[in-house]
């Protein structure tokens, strides 16, 4: 993805045989047919941001279903007490652990300053708080 003033470096590089594996390019602005057929005269497919969310529109998938016992992610420990290992958190581990910290501690609609790393249990359990009551992350 990439603004219109990028897009001819891509096409340079494609056409050079220097592009890699990238195979697609969604241009942020409008396409026009001429960039349109110089993306696709090179190789790559090329999309608009628009026709990007037209797709993701038309193709809504369902939430899928989950459970208490069902693992919500995992946790992998740097190993300061032993071996480092993930750990599964499950979502009833997380929600009972998020109960408790809103009897701590006041989630709202503010701005959390993300400073530890995201793999970072209490870092989860802050971001889990913060989205849940519709505040923002800004990301250290």
């Amino acid at each position: 993805m990439c603004s219109e003033d990028i897009v001819p470096k891509l096409i340079e590089l494609k056409a050079k045989g220097e592009a890699g594996v990238l195979q697609n390019v969604i241009q942020m602005e409008p396409l026009t047919e001429e960039r349109r057929e110089e993306l696709t005269s090179v190789g790559y497919t090329a999309y608009c941001y628009d026709e990007i969310i037209a797709i993701g529109r038309s193709s809504v998938k369902k939430y899928g279903t989950s459970s208490p016992g069902n693992v919500y992610c995992f946790s992998y420990t740097s190993g300061t007490t032993g071996d480092p290992k993930g750990a599964m958190i499950t979502h009833a581990n997380m929600m009972s652990t998020l109960a408790a910290a809103e009897t701590m501690a006041t989630f709202g609609a503010e701005v959390h300053l993300s400073y530890l790393p995201l793999p970072h249990v209490f870092e989860k359990i802050i971001y889990t708080g913060i989205l849940y009551h519709g505040g923002r992350i800004g990301f250290y």
